[in-house]
């Protein structure tokens, strides 16, 4: 009898420890299109840019409906040839799901956009599952300014076309899982040893 209660509760560890998983999901967000600019003053022609906003699905909210934001995380900018710089302004990923998805600089009035594409897939997209690669139209802050470990991130032209991806990560258990899950295996192979002896 003993013995059928430890299985039991060994059983019962396992099935809640595999249960169990982080609360939400990594997201990483990117924007890219061809753009000319300069980076801490050095300046790049026609180059395939860039924008990475990785985050966590648990952030995601909805500023109006239709409008959904994903404001904490850390974004780097890829420009070729140049390599691959982080922004020290707070950055943030967006969806309006009337027209656009994209990445803009949070720290700024107005929050001026970094890059967006402009698909109808954003109509039902709310930032919290993997999409894309998508390309459509769009435009980016040739007028913004951006801080970066660089220096200052300005754009003089960038591409009509862009393309917004969007990937999750898979979820790795909880410390804490992984502790029950060898606590409920260690409990099977004593159960088991006393039932052989």
């Amino acid at each position: 009898m003993r013995g059928g209660i430890l299985v039991l509760l060994a059983g019962l560890a396992v099935l809640f420890c595999g249960a169990r998983q982080a609360s939400a999901d990594g997201i990483t967000y990117s924007e890219s299109s061809t753009a000319s600019g300069s980076i801490g003053g050095t300046t790049f022609s026609n180059e395939l840019v860039t924008v990475t906003f990785v985050g966590n699905t648990s952030n995601i909210f909805a500023l109006a409906p239709g409008l959904w934001f994903n404001n904490v995380g850390t974004a780097t900018v890829t420009i070729g040839g140049l390599g691959t710089f982080s922004f020290t302004d707070a950055i943030e990923a967006f969806d309006n799901q009337s027209d656009a998805a994209g990445i803009a600089d949070a720290s700024q009035l107005g929050g001026p956009v970094i890059f967006d594409t402009l698909n109808s897939a954003f109509a039902t997209y709310a930032l919290a599952t993997a999409i894309g690669p998508l390309t459509g139209s769009g435009f980016g802050g040739v007028n913004g300014n951006f801080a970066t470990t660089d220096g200052s991130l300005t754009f003089t032209a960038i591409d009509a076309d862009s393309t917004f991806t969007a990937t999750t990560a898979t979820p790795a258990p909880e410390p804490s899982s992984l502790v029950g899950l060898g606590i409920g295996l260690s409990t099977l192979a004593l159960a088991r040893r006393r039932r052989l002896a």
